[in-house]
């Protein structure tokens, strides 16, 4: 949560949101400060309407939010959240991946459901670069889009793990306690040459943060499809997957 100290030093101010008849602070977790209009806060999220009103009626100042998770309150994370909120244009490119699927745990965080709608939209955007489709599928896993995860299987064909070397993951993709757990062992599990849909193949510490639903039917899809390099079943195991995933969002209801 955020913490109401100041901190040691000032932050320096990011100077995308630098304007000087701004009347609220967020000073991100590598302190970084965002001055931004404070309706924006309260019309999007319930959590900081208490919090903000919770230091109002307490007598304390209300101008400044100071963030102290590492990860998902980094300024890389509070610039999407901070562009979504304002609409302004997204550069999604493999290097967005790490901050955007923290802005998603960001969103989870605050009570930002309107927000989580917004970044669905946004991810598909993630098609059309060239990443890995195995990123694509846990960013829809994370944010429950069935579709975009479908899509992701549907478009894999070409992809695979590099049979000769580990690439290194995009900047913030994985938490500095993975990073720590995984500085001897980052490719344990993997099966290099193997699609990167093939979740099989994937290394194990993937699975962590990957909701279960979506690792039990991509392995369903996996009994029924091979998704190996030239396979050419993409599109068909893309379908395959969005039926499993939808008659299981059916029983959720019932």
């Amino acid at each position: 949560m955020p913490d109401a100290l100041s901190s040691n030093f000032e932050p320096g101010v990011d100077p995308s949101y630098n304007d000087p008849e701004a009347d609220f602070m967020l000073v991100s977790s590598d302190n970084v400060a965002f001055k931004v209009q404070k309706f924006y806060l309260l019309a999007h999220s319930a959590i900081f309407r208490d919090m903000i009103s919770s230091c109002s009626t307490s007598g304390e100042t209300t101008n400044r939010l100071e963030f102290t998770d590492s990860q998902i309150e980094h300024s890389s994370t509070i610039t999407i959240f901070l562009d979504i909120i304002s609409s302004r244009a997204l550069n999604l490119v493999r290097n967005s991946l790490g901050p955007f699927r923290d802005c998603i745990l960001f969103c989870k965080k605050y009570d930002c459901e309107v927000l989580l709608t917004a970044l669905r939209a946004h991810a598909v955007a993630f098609l059309d670069q060239y990443i890995s489709r195995h990123y694509i599928f846990i960013i829809a896993a994370e944010l429950d889009d069935i579709d975009l995860a479908s899509r992701a299987i549907s478009t894999v064909d070409e992809w695979h793990w590099p049979p000769d070397k580990v690439i290194p993951d995009p900047p913030r993709w994985t938490t500095s306690g993975e990073v720590e757990e995984n500085k001897t062992s980052t490719s344990l599990g993997l099966t290099k040459g193997a699609g990167v849909l093939e979740i099989t193949s994937w290394p194990i510490w993937k699975f962590k943060r990957v909701p279960l639903p979506y690792v039990i039917g991509l392995m369903k899809v996996g009994r029924k499809f091979s998704l190996a390099k030239g396979s050419d079943n993409d599109i068909p195991a893309g379908r395959y997957f969005k039926e499993i995933m939808e008659e299981w969002q059916k029983g959720k209801v019932q």
